[in-house]
């Protein structure tokens, strides 16, 4: 199930840069396939109860910080 719900999302992710590629699409999309990796981190956390470390929040609010910051550039 998670091979196939990964190969979708990819297949999402594509679709939409091919798309959008002349839309304001290309940003959103960019800057959220740049987020993935905040999921893999809530999901450690919800679906394995691991405690996340402090260098992984300070990475998680960097990422939020730099998303906005290219959402208002």
């Amino acid at each position: 199930a998670c091979g196939v719900l990964d190969a979708l999302a990819n297949a999402c992710i594509q679709a939409a840069l091919h798309v959008g590629s002349g839309d304001a699409v290309l940003p959103v999309v960019s800057v959220l396939n740049a987020l993935y990796p905040i999921g893999t981190l809530v999901l450690a956390g919800v679906v394995l109860r691991e405690r996340l470390t402090r260098v992984q929040w300070t990475g998680i609010v960097f990422a939020f910080a730099a998303s906005v910051g290219l959402a208002l550039a």
